[in-house]
């Protein structure tokens, strides 16, 4: 057994004995990329993401093309990378189908703080819940808030494609860091809770989410409303 070889073995039984919070960051990062990367020492490297994009979490977020621009990340490295934010939010997806209500206004923003992690440009989500607030689907637009006036009519027909959906929660990002909404977010949203009002869906907020920030619309804009 080489050095290296060693150093894998002993760093895999520390995670087995205490964990991940057993490891600093680069160590987790290390352990991980062991699995894409099976004889390279894998130290310098999980190293080197931690200098260039500044902490673990926005190694993650990072595109696969920006990850491949690190010398040593081929595509099976960058694949792996993105799987892990990626199962992060289909486990959070399925355990929200599983019963959480969706009025917990924590775990919602959490949910959707995951849901955007990593998009580079503008993303719009319909959240289509059933009348206990219970998640049913999750849709997905191109577009940002803009999806809201250029395509209301389209948006409505694929939200009563969803059999039982009663209240609805869209959410948008900004990926500028601005978090605030613009005037036009407020008359987007007000014009399709009113078009969702005649057909007997309850619109039940608008977040905006900006990194780790979460703005209600509804809040922000009451007086619109």
């Amino acid at each position: 057994m080489n050095e290296n070889e060693g150093h894998r073995v002993r760093l895999k039984k520390r995670f087995l004995q205490v964990g991940r919070s057993g490891l600093c960051e680069h160590e987790f990062l290390e352990l991980l990329l062991f699995y894409a990367i099976p004889r390279k020492d894998t130290k310098p490297l999980a190293k080197e993401l931690i200098r260039r994009f500044g902490s673990l979490e926005a190694v993650f977020a990072a595109d696969i093309e920006q990850l491949m621009l690190t010398k040593g990340i081929g595509e099976s490295a960058a694949i792996l990378l993105k799987l892990i934010p990626g199962i992060g939010v289909e486990l959070m997806s399925r355990s929200l189908r599983e019963g959480i209500c969706l009025v917990e206004t924590d775990k919602l923003q959490n949910f959707l703080k995951i849901n955007f992690r990593g998009c580079r440009s503008e993303e719009l989500r319909l959240l289509l819940l059933d009348r206990n607030f219970r998640l049913l689907d999750v849709l997905n637009f191109p577009g940002g808030a803009g999806a809201l006036k250029v395509s209301a009519t389209d948006l409505i027909f694929k939200i009563l494609c969803c059999r039982d959906v009663r209240n609805v929660i869209i959410a948008h990002n900004h990926p500028s860091g601005n978090f605030l909404p613009s005037r036009d977010d407020v008359i987007n949203t007000v014009e399709l809770k009113s078009l969702l009002a005649k057909i007997g869906i309850s619109l039940l907020d608008h977040f905006i989410v900006s990194g780790e920030n979460c703005c209600s619309i509804m809040k922000i804009g009451k007086n619109n409303y």
